[in-house]
């Protein structure tokens, strides 16, 4: 799978919050910091989608 792929499937499955559709931003980043202080090679970021969703370019 491509890493573009895997940010973007990440961003969409955890920035909505269940309960009323709506981003949940500080979630995703707190579990993107997770993810990557994990030892494997893979470094998770926002995708260029979600920065333009949220207003980061």
């Amino acid at each position: 799978m491509f890493k573009i792929a895997k940010e973007f499937s990440f961003d969409t499955a955890h920035m909505l919050n269940g309960h009323d559709d709506k981003m949940n931003l500080l979630e995703t980043i707190t579990q993107l910091g997770q993810l990557n202080l994990r030892a494997n090679k893979l470094k998770w970021q926002l995708s260029l989608q979600t920065h333009k969703i949220i207003g980061i370019e």
